[in-house]
Formats: C-alpha cells, sequence, structure tokens
C-alpha cells in the first residue's frame, strides 16, 4: 500500500519497527488472523522482520496508527497465498507478510499525533516510508504507551511472573487511643478481578496507606525481562493515580471490608471508617506528590533503558575488536613462520648485502609475486615476493582489502591488481604497487566489477581480458592507457571466456582456454572450435548403459537442437561430451549481458523463441524425449542467432539422483515448474513451464535471477503481479516499447500465451504444437508465411 519503490534500506541491525497498512476493509482480517502484509516490492526489508519486533498497523481510511504489536516470526514471502482477497480464488496482493500478537493494546493515534515523530519518513504531505530506525519506534512506542487501553487486553509473555498490588489502610477501632490504631489489610478491587493485567493477583505483596503517607512495594520475579515489565509498571503507577484522583477517598474508604475478620460487628465498621474520614482531612497525601513519583521513577527506567543500550553497543563493539585481534594474531603467526622457516644462506646474503652500496631497485623480472588468494581459512590481502635465484620470501606492503580471483600485469615498472572478490563481493577496483618505496597507489576502476579474468601488457598499455561476475561470462576486452588515465573498452572476443589465460606475443594478445557458461573450451585438429562437456563420474550411469543411451542420443538431428559429435570414456571412468561450439554463447548472456551497441529488435526475438519452440517440439514428438531442464543458459546461438537447445538427454545419463539436483537447480534459477515439488521427474508440461519463462525473458528483458533478488518473486509472478495491476506496459523491455505503437498488438498476445505457459496447474498448459501455432500466427501479422516465402 505504500508507494513503489520507495524505501530507507536500514538494515538489520538499524530497523527499529515497521508500519503496515491497511483499510476498514482489510483491517478486521489483519487483526483476526494475527497477520500483516505489504506488496512484494516492500520484501526487502520485510524479510528483515526477526520475532519481537515492534510492529504497528496504518489505516490508511481513518488515516490513524494502532498499536503496539510485535513479530511472532520473520518476515516471509506468501505465509498466507490467498490473504485479503474475496473468496480466496487469486494470489494476494500483499505477499510480504510477517505473523504479530499484540503487545500492548492502546488509543489509536490520529496522524497529527505521530507524524511529528516520524516527520523524516514523509516523502510528500500524505505519504511516509513504513522503515523505522530505533529512536522512531521508541518513541512511538512511548507515545501509544501513554494511551494505554484496559491492561486486560494484554498476554504476558510470561504468565508465571506475578505482580500483585494491594492497599492497606488504618482504620480505628473501638478504643480511643490514637496510639492504639492498627492498619486494616484489604484487597484492591481489581488485584483478583478479570481487568487485571494478567500477571496481577499475588496476595503476598501490598501498596499500603498508613497514617496519610502513600507506600508503594512492587515485586519483580525476574529481572531479565526489564523492558516489558518496566512498562508495565509504569502504566500500573498511573493507573493507580487516576484512581486515586477520580475516587472519592471517604465514599472508597466505606466499601472496605476487613480481610482478617470477616465477621468483624457493622457498628464496629461504621465508627473505624468514621474516624479514618476525620483523618483524612489531616492527611499531607496529595496527587501532586504522586505524580512527582510516578514522573521520577519513569525518568529512571528510560535512564536504564539508555544506560543498557549503551552497554550493549560498547559489547558489541569489543567483541568486533576481539575478532580483529584474532586474524591479526593469525596473520603475525604466519608471518613469523615464514621468518623462521627461512633458510640461513638468505640471511647471509642479506648480511652482505647491508655491506654493499645502497639497494638500487629491485629487478622485477627475477621476482615472482603472490597477490593475496585464499589460504583455506580467510581472504588475503597480503602481497609477497618470492626469489629463485636467493629462495628468499619476502613480505611486503598488504593491499587495501582481501582480493582474490583477480588478475595481474606489469606496466612502467609497477604491479598493477585489479578485478577479483573477497570471496561473496566482485571489486571493479585497480591498485599498482611500486617496489622502490613499497607503497601501493589506487588506479581508475574497470568499467564492471568481474572475477577470474585474464591480463596482459602490449605497448605501454593493460588489456583486461573476459571473466565473469558469478551469474555469466564476459568476453569483453579493456585496455588502460596510463596517458589517458581510464579504462577502454575495445574489440571484445569471439567468444566468452571465464577463467581463461592471456599472453602477448610478437605484439598480438592472444587469450585460450577458459570456460563459457555451458562447455570448457578448445580447437580440433582442423581448426574447427568444439565444445567439450565432462560429466563427474560419480552421476553418470554405468558403461554400458550409458553407451546404449549415447548411440540413441547421437542419431538426433533438428536445426535448433545441439548434435552431439562425438563422446570418450577413459580408463579412469571419465566421461567426456564433444558437441559443435555456438560463437554467440547462451541466449541468457546474449539477452541479458550484451553491450549497448548490440541490439535485440522484436522479429529477432520472435525467431528465437519459434526456433526453441520447434526444436522441443521435435524432441517432444518424433524424438520421445524430454528435455527436464530447460532455460535461457541451456538454449545457445550460432553466428547467425539461430536458437540450439543444448543438453538434449542429458537425463537419461545420469543417475535418478542426479536429476533429482538438476531439478533442483532449476528451480534457483527460476525455470522449475510448481509441480515439481512432488514429481520425481520432469515431463513434457514440466518442458512447457521452462519455454514459458524463456518467452517472459525476451518480453521483459529480465532474467529470472535479476526478479528474484529485486522484488521477492520469480518472474512469472512478478509479471502477473503486475499484469493484474493493469500495468502491463511496465512489463516489456524498454527497448521493445520504442516501437510499441507498431508491435504493441503482438506484445500483448505474446504476453498472454507465456502467461499460458506458466500457468499453475499443468494441465491448463498447452502442448507445443499449440504454442508453435499461436507464435507463427503472430509472426505472421507482419511477415509472411513461411510456406510461402
Amino acid at each position: 500500500m505504500a508507494s513503489v519503490g520507495k524505501c530507507r534500506n536500514l538494515s538489520k541491525n538499524q530497523l527499529g519497527g515497521v508500519v503496515f497498512g491497511c483499510t476498514n476493509n482489510t483491517k478486521n482480517e489483519c487483526i483476526t488472523k494475527k497477520l500483516f502484509g505489504l506488496p512484494a516490492q516492500h520484501f526487502s526489508y520485510v524479510k528483515n522482520i526477526e520475532p519481537g519486533l515492534p510492529l504497528f498497523l496504518f489505516n490508511y481510511s481513518e488515516r490513524k496508527l494502532y498499536g503496539i504489536y510485535e513479530a511472532v516470526s520473520s518476515g516471509k514471502m506468501y505465509i498466507d497465498s490467498y490473504g485479503w482477497t474475496s473468496d480466496g480464488s487469486e494470489r494476494t496482493r500483499y505477499p510480504a507478510q510477517v505473523q504479530v500478537r499484540m503487545r500492548l493494546e492502546c488509543q489509536a493515534l490520529s496522524e497529527n499525533l505521530f507524524k511529528p515523530i516520524i516527520i523524516d519518513n514523509y516523502y510528500s504531505q500524505s505519504h511516509f516510508l513504513f522503515e523505522l530506525d530505533h529512536i522512531q519506534a521508541s518513541k512511538l512506542i512511548s507515545k501509544l504507551t501513554s494511551l494505554a487501553l484496559a491492561p486486560s487486553m494484554y498476554t504476558p509473555r510470561h504468565p508465571q511472573k506475578s505482580l500483585s498490588a494491594k492497599r492497606r489502610l488504618p482504620v480505628t477501632t473501638q478504643r480511643k487511643e490514637p496510639q492504639a490504631q492498627e492498619p486494616l489489610y484489604f484487597t484492591d478491587d481489581f488485584a483478583n478481578s478479570d481487568d487485571s493485567f494478567g500477571i496481577l493477583g499475588n496476595s503476598d505483596d501490598s501498596l499500603c496507606l498508613d497514617g496519610g503517607n502513600l507506600l508503594m512495594e512492587v515485586a519483580l520475579s525476574n529481572q531479565n525481562d526489564g523492558h516489558e515489565e518496566q512498562d508495565l509498571i509504569c502504566m500500573k503507577l498511573k493507573e493507580l493515580a487516576r484512581q486515586y484522583t477520580a475516587e472519592d477517598m471517604t465514599g472508597q474508604f466505606g466499601e472496605v471490608t476487613r480481610m482478617e475478620d470477616v465477621d468483624l460487628e457493622h457498628e464496629t465498621y461504621k465508627n473505624g471508617m468514621s474516624t479514618l474520614g476525620d483523618r483524612n482531612n489531616e492527611s499531607p497525601f496529595h496527587s501532586l506528590d504522586s505524580y512527582a513519583t510516578i514522573a521520577r521513577l519513569c525518568q529512571e527506567m528510560e535512564e536504564l533503558k539508555t544506560f543498557k543500550q549503551e552497554q550493549t553497543c560498547k559489547i558489541e563493539t569489543l567483541e568486533k575488536k576481539l575478532v580483529e585481534a584474532e586474524l591479526e594474531i593469525r596473520r603475525l603467526g604466519k608471518v613469523c613462520m615464514r621468518f623462521e622457516s627461512a633458510p640461513e644462506t638468505s640471511m647471509t646474503v642479506g648480511a652482505a648485502c647491508d655491506n654493499q652500496s645502497p639497494v638500487e631497485s629491485p629487478d622485477l623480472n627475477q621476482l615472482i609475486f603472490l597477490v593475496g588468494g585464499f589460504d583455506g581459512v580467510s581472504w588475503s590481502s597480503a602481497l609477497n615476493s618470492y626469489s629463485p635465484k636467493n629462495d628468499v620470501l619476502k613480505s611486503l606492503k598488504s593491499m587495501s582489502c582481501v582480493r582474490s580471483y583477480a588478475s595481474v600485469a606489469m606496466l612502467n615498472k609497477e604491479l598493477y591488481i585489479f578485478g577479483g572478490g573477497d570471496g561473496s563481493l566482485l571489486y571493479d577496483t585497480v591498485e599498482s604497487y611500486n617496489p622502490v618505496n613499497d607503497q601501493w597507489t589506487f588506479r581508475p576502476s574497470l568499467t564492471k566489477k568481474k572475477g577470474h579474468l585474464a591480463s596482459a601488457t602490449i605497448h605501454g598499455k593493460i588489456f583486461a581480458v573476459g571473466g565473469g561476475n558469478g551469474a555469466e561470462c564476459f568476453s569483453d576486452v579493456e585496455m588502460f592507457d596510463s596517458e589517458v588515465g581510464r579504462w577502454i573498452s575495445t574489440r571484445s572476443m569471439l567468444q566468452k571466456r571465464f577463467a581463461l589465460a592471456a599472453v602477448e606475443l610478437n605484439g598480438a594478445l592472444y587469450a585460450v582456454g577458459g570456460y563459457d557458461g555451458i562447455d570448457y573450451l578448445m580447437h580440433t585438429g582442423d581448426n574447427n572450435q568444439v565444445a567439450v562437456k565432462r560429466l563427474r563420474e560419480k552421476i553418470t550411469k554405468a558403461n554400458k548403459e550409458f553407451e546404449i543411451e549415447l548411440a540413441r542420443l547421437g542419431k538426433i538431428r533438428h536445426p535448433n537442437i545441439l548434435a552431439l559429435r562425438a563422446y570418450y570414456m577413459g580408463p579412469k571412468g571419465e566421461k567426456l561430451l564433444v558437441y559443435d561450439c555456438m560463437p554467440n554463447g547462451s541466449l541468457s548472456s546474449f539477452l541479458h549481458a550484451r553491450g549497448p551497441e548490440t541490439n535485440m529488435p522484436w522479429k529477432l526475438r520472435m525467431d528465437i523463441a519459434i526456433g526453441i519452440t520447434e526444436g522441443l517440439h521435435h524432441l517432444h514428438t518424433d524424438e520421445n524425449v524430454v528435455h527436464g531442464n530447460l532455460t535461457s543458459s541451456i538454449v545457445l546461438l550460432d553466428e547467425k542467432n539461430n536458437p540450439k537447445i543444448a543438453d538434449v538427454g542429458l537425463s537419461h545419463l545420469i543417475t535418478n539422483a542426479a536429476k533429482t539436483d538438476i531439478i533442483a537447480t532449476a528451480g534457483t534459477l527460476g525455470y522449475r515448474a510448481p509441480e515439481l515439488s512432488k514429481l520425481k521427474n520432469a515431463n513434457t508440461k514440466t518442458d512447457i513451464y521452462g519455454l514459458g519463462v524463456i518467452i517472459l525473458e525476451l518480453l521483459t528483458g529480465k532474467s529470472p535471477c535479476e526478479a528474484t533478488e529485486r522484488y521477492g518473486l520469480d518472474l512469472p509472478q512478478w509479471v502477473s503481479s503486475i499484469v493484474k495491476e493493469e500495468w502491463t506496459n511496465e512489463v516489456f523491455d524498454i527497448e521493445l516499447m520504442k516501437d510499441a505503437s507498431n508491435i504493441g498488438e503482438d506484445l500483448l498476445k505474446t504476453l498472454k500465451l507465456a502467461l499460458h505457459c506458466v500457468d499453475p496447474l499443468a494441465a491448463a498448459r498447452p502442448e507445443t504444437l499449440q504454442v508453435l501455432q499461436k507464435l507463427e500466427e503472430i509472426q505472421s501479422r507482419r511477415v509472411q508465411p513461411r510456406n510461402n516465402e
């Protein structure tokens, strides 16, 4: 219900509370189901909600804020997939959900009362962001607590802990001596009634009025629940103060009964109360005194909370420093081990050097540099040089950050290191090391973050080649010219290459080997490039079954299916499959990682969709083969961008356990049909689901991974939610919308067909022939049918 895409992006530690929205129509369901929800785009911070986090409910209809609630579950997607719908026939529009309970029921705050507290969250006159920091949440809780309703609405977290309050009043007996008076004990009406907090009623503790002086005794059974019980105490004190000021003291005392003697004579009771009424006029007790006491106690509680927060911050800081110290100790220990293991000859060489003339610049060609990496325990920022001639390992100044999977090149007698990462994040940063002064210098960054790249230096320029970002492989080549002072994109390689090698030879740059996202790369003797896929020995069938299946799969031929050219079975169980190499890589890389100079018009996208469908139709009808893992990464493009389905029949070559892993992998990428969670084997309907996701990729320009990361939904769910909101134009790729006036109707028809393919019910999905006929019908609106060409 909040503005789309607006959020504060508070981290889990910074998040102090969250406001959820409702209307008069949805408020009752929120409260009765104890479930709050927001649209999917708010999942970026709803997922940070943990049990115990304060929550608030804002009613758009009344412009009022209700509370205080708290989370009893973590924030998740689709806790109730059909919440806030009329009859449960469609998916909820508010899937970012959390289960809640009432912490303290309070009077609703009108907007003019809570707006000053969260004024920083307002981005328009009547719209505000729902993420609250700790200060805002604390102030809202304090404000709402002062307006708490009857305490019976609160359900304690620990009902076994008790807090009791009684009053003890002096009542004169029939004897006239004032010193002979003894207090009369009685239990307050609310102490054992149904209107109590739920933790009142223990008769051991009491609140006493003796001689006109107020004595308040409060027993807490457990100091660990500080915040909750402090709030309860404060509320109870305020309730008592209101009772003392609102009730007539004499009339109130007339209702007192003697607890010690229920058979006390009526005359004695009346006389005693008359005397008390006379004495009450002389009592020094005033309501102002009680309020002053309450205010002082509340202030001390706030100071205690502040002190606790400060101590918690100090403890966290000390724990962080302890971890850093342990890492530093470990690093220093490794340095000591290197020095201790250095041969004595190196010490002799070092001593001899001290007696010679000043040290000249080291010859970098005689040294091997060891840069960063991972030692099995931690990522490293260390830089070491090794001299094979002297057998000396020397520690140099470390880099500014830990770095692995990076590339290194020499330029102008300095060591340049660029790209790589720390195991979870990739870098585009560049640093250079000067061995003369043992200093690092920051250099201009690469054009994109990448790791596993290669590099070489040619004619005073560094070339950074290939690499990848974990989701895709690159064919990019960047050049650094120190005179220009920046990285410049140059002509890309013909093939995407990840974890490749690069070298300069006779003024030319050579890139060899690597991985293109599908297969490892090599060349045949006749200079035809092929791709080789190696199957892990543990997941493949026995040799005899393996060869029988390959004999059948090797005969499959179709223009839109990648043909199996050969296979190899080694003496140690290794199994290799050889295919033609597709120069344009996978459809996923071509669609989602292409440069701005590469266009992908509507006709090309339709040709690719039709080609994939034709290949899949051939597998289902002519070969009786189910692919089982159809994704855009599996679809490869030749030099003319004709699609070819790879890995055909792979599921027939591996064990059943490995098939389960493949299905799970497809699920993580967003291509898995819903019913595969129950089925053990894929079928033609699950292939159709994968085809539908690929068509959605062609329409939206978004990958399933991107949709999941940005919106918390898989691609079909995100598209469906946008279409239901009647924002259909926001679904399509911006590049396609430039020509919407000409192809708008085709886009809508293709979108409808794709959503039909990804229908949650497998039986409702079309067959490949129906999909093919519909796509050709849409295409025929602009070009002549193929049989008329």
